[in-house]
């Protein structure tokens, strides 16, 4: 408790504003504590493409936390490091660990979802009714704009990123850089060792 009291004190001094996801997703209910006439907003989604999008995420995680060129890029190691370690501690039961890769352990579907649904429930058990917003994204901007007491933007589409397909983009992609930069050192030195290695060596056998 006293991790997360220092945690939620950085962010306030620091002057963040919101703070959204994970790791954040895990101490929201000590935030509200902090905060106790804040509004809060639960976003609801499926059960089975929550699912589907816990599982899409180790691979690229791994890809590019551990390969060049993402390894040589300032912060990313530890970036991605993090990453793994909260997946493995947020996900307890579901993720397979081994401590420089995981994966999306299929055979604990159900224990993944049972821990959706306790945080969603922890959630609405906490919030009070008039304080509480449970919104889908597809419902635009009208459910969140009249709880938040905000006007209805009339020009402005409601925003749709970080779909399951731009993810898997981003991971094909991920993959390809990867591929790419280990064509790139592999290439030059096999051609250097063709052109150059392998004839002085067969000079030196004339030689002898």
């Amino acid at each position: 408790t006293d991790g997360i009291d220092n945690v939620i004190s950085a962010m306030v001094d620091g002057g963040y504003d919101a703070t959204t996801d994970c790791p954040s997703a895990d101490f929201s209910l000590e935030l509200l504590e902090r905060y106790p006439d804040a509004k809060v907003i639960l976003l609801t989604r499926p059960e089975d493409r929550w699912i589907r999008s816990v599982a899409q995420m180790p691979p690229i995680i791994n890809y590019a936390g551990s390969y060049p060129p993402f390894k040589f890029i300032p912060r990313f190691p530890k970036l991605f490091t993090f990453l793994k370690r909260l997946h493995c501690d947020h996900w307890k039961g579901c993720m397979l660990c081994d401590g420089h890769e995981h994966e999306f352990d299929h055979d604990q579907t159900n224990v993944c979802l049972d821990y959706f649904r306790s945080h969603n429930q922890k959630v609405r058990d906490a919030v009070k009714v008039d304080q509480l917003l449970e919104f889908h994204l597809s419902e635009g901007w009208e459910p969140l704009c009249r709880f938040l007491g905000k006007p209805i933007p009339t020009n402005e589409p409601f925003p749709h990123v970080n779909s399951g397909t731009s993810f898997m983009i981003a991971y094909y992609v991920t993959r390809t850089i990867i591929l790419l930069y280990y064509a790139c050192c592999v290439i030059p030195v096999y051609y250097i060792f063709r052109k150059w290695i392998i004839p002085l060596g067969k000079g030196k056998s004339k030689i002898s």
